[in-house]
């Protein structure tokens, strides 16, 4: 038996419309100013993600096929592996492992971790999001 959609409501989707792009700017302000300090990379993908459950929301399983079957993966697994990339990076320059370094730009390797971080907050949190919502078998 195939289930049917959500129903959907005008209000909602006027909502999920005027929050998409503010609200991914501000996880990307929350990304790029929390970077010096912990937690910026995780309180930005949980913003973003916020954000993303909101579109699944408002405009159902269609909106959400491609983003969670091609792109949550792809989110996940590579910003793990930008993570460790980055905090294995000092190993190699003889420093203890997630060591950061700041250049003269004020570049610092904690925002590439946080940049990781962020990728996988939610890339997996798309990836829950998939499973919880997949039809059962029946």
């Amino acid at each position: 038996m195939k289930s049917l959609p959500p129903p959907t409501s005008p209000i909602l989707e006027m909502v999920a419309r005027l929050c998409f792009y503010p609200g991914l700017l501000f996880s990307i302000y929350l990304l790029y100013v929390g970077h010096n300090m912990p937690g910026g990379g995780f309180i930005a993908g949980l913003t973003a993600l916020s954000i993303l459950v909101l579109q699944m929301m408002a405009f159902g399983y269609a909106w959400r096929q491609n983003l969670l079957d091609r792109w949550s993966p792809l989110l996940a697994g590579g910003g793990l592996l930008l993570a460790a990339i980055t905090g294995a990076g000092a190993l190699l320059l003889g420093y203890p492992f997630l060591t950061s370094a700041v250049s003269d730009g004020g570049w610092s390797t904690a925002f590439f971790f946080d940049l990781g971080v962020y990728g996988v907050v939610v890339g997996s949190g798309l990836m829950i999001l998939r499973m919880i919502g997949e039809p059962a078998d029946a």
